[in-house]
């Protein structure tokens, strides 16, 4: 899920009021008027729209509502249209626009549907407030109105009070304005479609929820709501259970006419979809479109806009496609450890060289050798691409694994145990050649040395451990001997995966050459605010290459001398169990656990305490 700076402000909010104020927030700044409470609605403004038009805004703001049942809904336009009445009793111009405004959902309407209601024959004296409970007939009439089917919003991660603005603006000017449905914003279309509109989509397979989605966008005749039971969506003579209301207004707020290529390049993503839902179903996401393509910009700034033309591009960990699937290249190589993987992805980057090719084990033959070379797995135009030092960007998102603990992915035994790690080992990087992006990086290090890259980039996907962590010294050291640092950002890991949200990935990018500055680097923080990624902070990642280490720097520089005390189990509570024993140095204060060098683990394994604990959590020294 994305991050939307209205969601930030809104999901903690306990009550009506402070709901009210984040709506409040959005609405001043996208309309230059001051909020009033006549007959003391929750609030009202009267400006010109961007298009010239007169904008009367009504507003009703609820908590916990569910406005998308048409009963609940019907209620709240209630106690709207008590409102109306009573600008209508006082003589004054009736609101045009009314918003409706909840925790979790919202929804924008023309009040015309509304106001054909004034003159039904009810107490109009009463308190707005009370109105749905003193006329359900009048909530009823409401509620079967056909006419009154607004669009509504979900409020959540992904919500951008910007679209509301844009139908309040719309609405006031009588313009029926219909988004429409692209490649990068398919996904969140076909989520918000499966959730709201299908019912018991359980029911149905990740196949069937696509093809009904696409063709109901694509083909009204052999996908359409049934003409006697509205409730009922006949898809290739086979039905399926939705909310008829919510189907109509659905295509009251998204295009349904497009043109044969638009078609076609939405028929062309199908399998995404179908894998998506299929991953979900099994717990697990993948990196959101937004991310990928802001790695994309970062590219072009740094390389040039032209890149994808004028660069050999290989991603040698493919997977199905997720960095390169909505680009097209001139000359690209796709590489996975799976041909399952390249079957799943066979439509997308038709372009491409796909071929299934293990990175960490496969044989690469070296440039020129008077031996017969041994078969090799690379594609020819790959193989001489290298060998005639063509510009060549390796783009890769590998695995996070490690052979004993992992960060996000899940880590394996053995996992780490091919023929890149035995290399590594043998060139003094034994630490970080347990982890599988250490091994991808060594043996782009490997080709770059072996053919004399001299226009060699890498965008890479990963945690930052690689710079900071002591383990990776070896490692680090050659690296950045051979290659430069030029840019990079860091997001919430639970972007990326089915992971927790307490530790960062990063993109960053490098070209051959030296990093001069081994010690520090700046990356962007980002992260995607109402549907757009912005940078929020900047982070100094750095390592103490060189200096010392926090558990060295807290070591006495004379014996020890250690006697038995209270073994802790947190930090006021004492072990009962006798049979530990747990040990103090006579003369310390306490204790400062340094368990991890990972900005996740600083809660649980990085700590001061004043007694001992199990030293298995990490190392402790006396302080």
């Amino acid at each position: 899920m994305g991050k939307s700076k209205f969601w930030d402000k809104i999901k903690d909010a306990a009550n009506e009021r402070q709901v009210e104020d984040v709506y409040n927030e959005g609405i001043g700044h996208y309309f230059n008027a001051k909020i009033e409470n006549p007959f003391q609605c929750d609030g009202f403004i009267d400006c010109k729209t961007e298009g010239g038009k007169t904008l009367r805004l009504i507003i009703e703001y609820k908590y916990n509502e569910k406005l998308g049942n048409q009963v609940s809904r019907a209620k709240v336009l209630a106690q709207v249209l008590f409102y109306l009445k009573k600008f209508e009793e006082h003589g004054a111009i009736l609101p045009n626009v009314c918003l409706v405004g909840d925790l979790d959902e919202c929804f924008v309407m023309h009040t015309n549907a509304l106001q054909k209601y004034l003159d039904e024959d009810v107490d109009w004296s009463i308190a707005p407030s009370k109105a749905a409970e003193a006329n359900p007939d009048l909530v009823q009439k409401i509620s079967n109105d056909k006419a009154i089917n607004p669009f509504v919003f979900d409020v959540n991660g992904d919500f951008s009070f910007k679209a509301v603005a844009d139908k309040i603006n719309d609405q006031a000017n009588n313009v029926q304005r219909y988004v429409h449905i692209t490649e990068h914003n398919l996904s969140k279309i076909f989520d918000y479609f499966c959730s709201n509109v299908l019912k018991d989509m359980s029911k149905l397979s990740a196949h069937d929820l696509v093809e009904i989605f696409l063709g109901i966008i694509s083909d009204e005749k052999n996908y359409y709501q049934h003409p006697y039971d509205p409730n009922t969506l006949v898809y290739k003579e086979k039905h399926a259970k939705m909310d008829g209301g919510k189907f109509k207004s659905f295509f009251g707020h998204f295009d349904r006419e497009y043109t044969p290529q638009e078609t076609m390049r939405l028929k062309g993503i199908a399998d995404r979809l179908i894998e998506d839902v299929q991953r979900r179903r099994n717990g697990e996401y993948w990196t959101p479109t937004l991310f990928v393509d802001y790695a994309h910009r970062m590219l072009d700034e740094v390389i040039g806009d032209d890149w994808r033309d004028t660069c050999v591009v290989w991603d040698n960990c493919w997977g199905t496609g997720n960095l390169t699937r909505d680009y097209r290249f001139a000359e690209l190589y796709c590489s996975t450890l799976f041909q399952s993987e390249l079957n799943i992805g066979a439509d997308y980057n038709p372009e491409a060289t796909k071929f299934q090719f293990d990175f960490l084990n496969d044989y690469i033959p070296m440039p020129s050798s008077d031996l017969v070379p041994m078969p090799s797995k690379l594609p020819q135009g790959l193989l001489e691409a290298l060998q005639q030092d063509k510009p060549i960007v390796f783009f890769l998102n590998p695995p996070y694994a490690q052979a004993v603990s992992g960060n996000g992915k899940k880590a394996k035994k053995g996992c780490a145990d091919t023929a890149i790690n035995k290399e590594m080992v043998v060139d003094g990087m034994a630490n970080g050649s347990r982890n599988l992006y250490a091994q991808f990086l060594y043996r782009i290090m490997t080709l770059k040395k072996t053919y004399k890259l001299s226009n060699c980039y890498i965008g890479l996907y990963s945690p930052t451990l690689f710079l900071t962590g002591t383990a990776w010294t070896a490692f680090r050291k050659r690296f950045l001997s051979e290659f430069e640092f030029l840019r990079a950002c860091q997001f919430s890991a639970n972007h990326f995966s089915n992971v927790k949200e307490s530790w960062g990935i990063s993109f960053s990018l490098w070209k051959n050459g030296e990093t001069f500055n081994k010690n520090v680097f700046y990356y962007d923080c980002i992260d995607e605010v109402d549907g757009e990624i912005q940078i929020i902070d900047i982070k100094k990642v750095y390592n103490i290459d060189g200096a010392l280490t926090a558990s060295e720097w807290a070591k006495p520089t004379h014996p020890i001398k250690k006697i038995e005390f209270v073994y802790l189990t947190s930090a006021i509570k004492p072990k009962e169990s006798s049979e530990v024993k747990a040990y103090l140095s006579l003369d310390s204060i306490g204790g400062f656990v340094n368990g991890a060098n990972n900005v996740d683990k600083n809660p649980t394994q990085v700590y001061l305490l004043t007694g001992s604990i199990d030293t298995s959590t990490g190392a402790i020294t006396y302080v």
